[in-house]
Order: C-alpha cells, then structure tokens, then sequence
C-alpha cells in the first residue's frame, strides 16, 4: 500500500510553487482545508461549552479577579490612626496560604496607592510569621487554625478576608466567592468594628450582611469548607 502524503507536502525545491502541480492539486486542497474548518467548528464551540458548565476559570484569573475587588473594597474602609506608624507608613496587605493569590495582589497594586498611601504585599505561610497587616487574605483552612488566626490579629486593625465556609460568621469581615465571573461576598459589620475599622455603606450595601443577629449565609456551590 502506497503511504498518504499531504498535497501541500514537496520533496524537492520548488514544487510548492510550481503553479501546474497546485492547479492539479487544486481540489483536493481545498477538500482538505474544508475538512480543518469543519473540526474547528464542531470541536471547539463544544469545548467552550464545557468550560463555561463546569464554570472552569483557570485558577490564576480567579485570583486577580479576587484581587481586584480585595483592593478596590480597601478604599472603602477606614483604619484608626494609631494602625499605622506614620503619616507616610504604608498599608499593608497581607497574603495567608496562597502564592497564586499572593502574585495576582502584587499585579494588582503595583505602583498604585491607597488612602493617599504607597501600598506593601507581604506573604505569610505560617501563623507565627504574620506581623502587622491592615489588610489580610486567608486561603482556606480548618475552622480550628481559622479561630487561632483570629485570636492572634485581635490586637491589630486588620480587614480579614477569606473564601470558605463560615468565614465571616466565625470572626472574618468579608468573604468572597465567585459567580458568572463576578465577585460576590459575605460581610460581617461587627467583626470589623471590633477590629476598630469603619465600613463604608457604600460597599456594605453590595454584600451579604451576616452576624450580628443575622442568620448565616447559606453554602454555595464550589465554595471551599475549608477541607
């Protein structure tokens, strides 16, 4: 059996542009051309369908998306004086358990100020290593190191921030979670006022209050347990 050769394949100089042998081939260049076409239309809008179902942003998109808001809500908080060293001194923003969210924060706030200060990301992988923060990112974890985090940040102002369940009804102010691409959150009122943070109506209005009397925010779907 005599093997298939592609009808754009040569085997010497000159014969891709020989322009007899491309008349000859002519219509089976274009059968074969037709056939790519038909692929790339049955095959990929399928793909792009599974991955909008099973809601499949990839992880590192997910986090500047998370990290946009994280740094957008910070303008609508305000810290105590005495939570800063100086009229000049930074704020920080800390990053707890995930390199992923760690790099998108530094994308997302370089060169950029806030409250008319420089800002700082520093990361953090062990409960020991945290120092003072104004604002702080917690990747999920157990509910038990979750207390023991917010034991150790009750003598700083700190605006907590997490994506798992019960974050914001044990002690946390906000919590995020992804829906059709937009960041949605929980906010507990009363645990940033017992950090000393004032929350601006304008960004408590857009979440879900929870605490305080509230009832608790259901589970939703793809939201971490903490596990």
């Amino acid at each position: 059996m005599r093997p298939m050769r592609c009808p754009l394949a040569t085997s010497g100089p000159g014969r891709l542009n020989h322009p007899a042998r491309l008349r000859d081939h002519g219509p089976l260049i274009a059968r074969f051309l037709l056939f790519c076409v038909a692929v790339l239309v049955v095959v990929l809008p399928t793909s792009l369908q599974t991955m909008r179902a099973q809601g499949d942003l990839p992880p590192e998109v997910q986090a500047e998306i998370k990290a946009h808001f994280v740094y957008t809500a910070a303008k609508f908080v305000e810290w105590p004086h005495w939570a800063f060293e100086g009229s000049n001194a930074p704020i920080v923003f800390g990053v707890f358990g995930s390199e992923t969210f760690l790099d998108a924060l530094n994308q997302q706030t370089e060169g950029k100020t806030l409250i008319g200060r420089p800002v700082l990301v520093k990361g953090f992988s062990r409960l020991e290593e945290i120092r003072q923060c104004h604002v702080l990112y917690v990747a999920p974890m157990e509910l038990e190191r979750l207390r023991a985090l917010f034991s150790r940040l009750r003598k700083w102002s700190v605006l907590t921030v997490g994506e798992m369940d019960h974050f914001s009804e044990s002690g946390g102010a906000l919590n995020l979670h992804l829906q059709e691409g937009m960041v949605r959150f929980d906010i507990n009122l009363e645990a940033a006022r017992l950090s000393g943070l004032r929350i601006s109506s304008k960004l408590a209005v857009l979440g879900h209050l929870v605490g305080s009397g509230r009832q608790p925010a259901s589970p939703r779907r793809g939201q971490s347990s903490g596990r």
